[in-house]
């Protein structure tokens, strides 16, 4: 008799996905159906701000606010200011100055804030949601027992999908992690300290490495690449709809 034969296997395929609906700031955007106004930037003064600029375009007069800027090597404020000693920046050096951003500085002092945007998504399912975050923290502050991010952040990012509201990107402060360090500043020097950002959500939540696309081993937000591949660049965040 014929020895049996066995059935061949196929290996399962990945679903394929496309970009339909994106924003990235800088005039390049598909099914967009609403945006943030820059007209709309608040303007705190000094380190307060809330909207949208670019390194190279920055709509402060007082430049782009010290908690973004990396300036151990390079003013990247313009305003003749260089610190060897700094410990708090998200973009230094190596930043595309035409690539704006969306970013928030200090936002006490306006309390709260809100922004919206609306795609036309429809008749797409399985939804995926990626989001270049970045954030460093502050230990040195000069706010009394700050020590990093406030315990009382609180920024969500929610989507409505047919009447069904997510929480899909929830960043909350959470204590110093011995087993990570932040990104080096364009020195070298560490940088950041005390408590972290987190990304957390409704659903799952993956962290896609700046440097070459790979899957983090954590989801805390860092500052942009200092140097080598992906330089100046940040980490993606990617979450299901769970619809």
């Amino acid at each position: 008799t014929a020895s049996p034969t066995a059935s061949p296997t196929e290996a399962p395929v990945a679903p394929t996905r496309a970009m339909f609906a994106q924003e990235d700031f800088d005039g390049h955007h598909t099914n967009l159906l609403q945006e943030f106004d820059v007209g709309g930037n608040w303007d705190g003064g000094d380190n307060d701000f809330f909207g949208v600029g670019s390194v190279g375009n920055w709509p402060q007069p007082t430049g782009l606010p010290w908690d973004i800027s990396d300036a151990t090597i390079v003013d990247m404020s313009n305003n003749g200011y260089t610190s060897p000693t700094d410990d708090c920046g998200i973009f230094g050096q190596h930043r595309d100055p035409n690539d704006s951003f969306f970013a928030l500085a200090d936002l006490r002092d306006m309390g709260s804030a809100t922004v919206d945007w609306e795609f036309n998504v429809e008749d797409y399912t399985d939804l995926r949601l990626s989001i270049d975050f970045a954030g460093i923290s502050n230990l040195h502050s000069n706010y009394p027992n700050y020590h990093g991010f406030g315990t009382d952040t609180d920024i969500k990012f929610t989507i409505d999908y047919d009447g069904c509201t997510q929480e899909v990107f929830v960043l909350q402060a959470v204590n110093t992690d011995p087993s990570f360090m932040t990104r080096p500043m364009d020195n070298g020097n560490e940088s950041g300290g005390g408590r972290l950002l987190k990304v957390t959500g409704d659903n799952a939540v993956t962290k896609f490495l700046a440097e070459d696309g790979s899957v983090a081993a954590n989801q805390y937000l860092d500052k942009s690449v200092p140097a080598g591949p992906g330089q100046g660049q940040i980490d993606t965040f990617s979450t299901e709809d769970g619809s």
